[in-house]
């Protein structure tokens, strides 16, 4: 974190701990991280899901929320 700003690389590394549960490995390792940003109040990630309609959508939504929401919270 610099400047009291979360880092690319803080973001990237809060997502490798997101597992796709049909893959079962972290969306940075598949390359499912499409962009990331940060800015005083905001942290964001785009994330491109590996087939259209993934049925496991909700589920990688929610486990990317609570990774980005873990960071934001605490290194504030």
């Amino acid at each position: 974190m610099a400047n009291g700003r979360l880092s690319d690389d803080d973001i990237h590394a809060a997502l490798a701990t997101v597992i796709d549960p049909e893959l079962r490995r972290p969306l940075t390792e598949l390359d499912m991280v499409d962009s990331v940003f940060a800015d005083d109040e905001t942290v964001q990630a785009v994330i491109a899901l590996t087939i259209v309609c993934c049925p496991a959508s909700d589920r990688i939504e929610r486990d990317v929320r609570d990774a980005l929401t873990a960071i934001a919270v605490t290194d504030r």
